[in-house]
């Protein structure tokens, strides 16, 4: 896979090196707060290892290192839909960035990059995340990456630490519809 880049950041395969790094960055009770607990805390370097070893090959590649101005700032990636409960083409976004790199506009330019990518190349014809409602921050990189607002599951989400949350669920449809044509 070719690395992907804008202005702001670029998007690139994984490499043994970042394990050596991803503890520094991702190891904040702060960058997880609003995460699942798939993303573990504390963030070891034997999470990193597995994590990097694990999408090192992958084709097609589907996560991705994020780096701005040449330094590793956090990581995003696609989880596709489930085919067999007709699917195909949906797909779901997540990301994360180290506090140092927070609201510079870093995440917004890498969910419009990979989203872009994943219409282009793969085949994808919905995106889509979802945000705890407290995350205000996660809500606005993706409504100004083209997200827009499609539902609230009340109660949905619990945090690490037993709070209780509205999950937001944000859409981008191939093209930039709002709406699916059909």
């Amino acid at each position: 896979m070719n690395v992907l880049r804008c202005d702001t950041c670029s998007l690139r395969p994984w490499r043994l090196q970042d394990a050596l790094l991803l503890p520094d960055i991702a190891n904040d009770a702060d960058v997880v707060r609003f995460m699942t607990p798939r993303f573990p805390y504390p963030y070891r370097l034997h999470d990193a290892q597995a994590w990097v070893r694990l999408n090192q090959n992958a084709e097609p590649a589907l996560n991705f290192a994020l780096e701005h101005r040449g330094e590793l700032a956090g990581g995003i990636g696609l989880t596709p839909g489930d085919p067999e409960v007709g699917r195909t083409g949906v797909t779901a976004i997540g990301y994360w960035l180290g506090r140092r790199y927070w609201g510079k506009g870093i995440a917004t330019a890498a969910v419009s990059l990979l989203s872009d990518h994943a219409f282009a190349t793969l085949g994808v014809r919905r995106l889509w995340a979802n945000v705890m409602a407290p995350n205000l921050a996660s809500a606005r990189v993706l409504e100004r990456a083209g997200f827009h607002h499609e539902a609230t599951l009340r109660g949905a989400l619990v945090d690490r630490a037993g709070g209780v949350h509205d999950e937001l669920i944000y859409v981008r449809f191939a093209g930039g519809a709002a709406v699916e044509n059909g």
